[in-house]
């Protein structure tokens, strides 16, 4: 009966071996499933920091760039204010100087036209000194 229960034993002693292994080996395999899943989730988020990186950069770029474009607008007003200043100032320049042609002409004129009085006086002089009183 002794040999009989070792026999026992021994078969279920081998039994469960067997099954220790078959637990081990889908242990082994589910932590090898595991490894392989974390290595692809790791190589994922290296390409997605990878991605969020290159992605900064170009949103730096596009920030330096807005910044240069804005700096070019406001040159550009400044010159634009500056223009019409400059057009602002000739304007009135064409326009000083075309009063004062006028001015000129007025002026000619006012210097013929006083000299008619002038002329009258004298041909007054002449007639009254042709009358003896």
């Amino acid at each position: 009966m002794v040999a009989d229960e070792v026999r026992s034993l021994a078969i279920r002693s081998h039994a469960l071996t067997a099954d220790i292994h078959r637990m081990l080996s889908r242990l082994q395999a589910q932590v090898s499933n595991a490894v392989d899943t974390i290595r692809g989730s790791h190589a994922s988020a290296s390409t997605a920091v990878e991605e969020v990186t290159r992605t900064a950069d170009i949103f730096s770029m596009i920030t330096r760039s807005m910044d240069q474009i804005i700096e070019h607008n406001i040159q550009i007003a400044s010159a634009a204010e500056q223009q019409s200043r400059v057009e602002g100032v000739e304007r009135n320049t064409r326009e000083i100087k075309s009063l004062s042609g006028h001015n000129a002409t007025e002026a000619t004129s006012t210097v013929r036209v006083s000299d008619d009085p002038v002329q009258m006086a004298e041909a007054l002089h002449r007639l009254l000194a042709r009358f003896k009183v």
